[in-house]
């Protein structure tokens, strides 16, 4: 039985959509499936270490420390030399620019 050319390019497109479908269906699956292993291998690696368990207990003894003297820096610097004195302050605080900002687009 001779079917038109029509039909027979109709049926053979279908058929190849079908295919695709199935094949994208499966590729879909077996990479979720993939997900969901390398999740679970991840899962049990990042608690490898064993949790320790402490035991509160009462501290039944206290030790007393005795105070320690500090004595106050000497007024010489090490080496006997005289201190210098301390750098001036500026006479003028410094003041921001008044100018427009720059802005650059689409530099290259």
């Amino acid at each position: 039985m001779n079917h038109p050319p029509a039909k027979d390019a109709t049926r053979a497109r279908d058929a190849a959509t079908t295919r695709l479908r199935r094949l994208t269906v499966g590729a879909l699956a077996g990479a979720s499936a993939l997900a969901v292993v390398f999740a679970g291998i991840a899962a049990g690696t990042t608690n490898a270490k064993k949790a320790v368990t402490r035991t509160v207990g009462r501290a039944t003894s206290a030790t007393t420390l005795a105070p320690v003297s500090v004595s106050a820096p000497s007024a010489t610097p090490p080496g006997g030399a005289t201190a210098t004195a301390a750098p001036a302050a500026p006479t003028q605080a410094p003041t921001q620019a008044s100018s427009a900002p720059v802005v650059t687009s689409g530099g290259s």
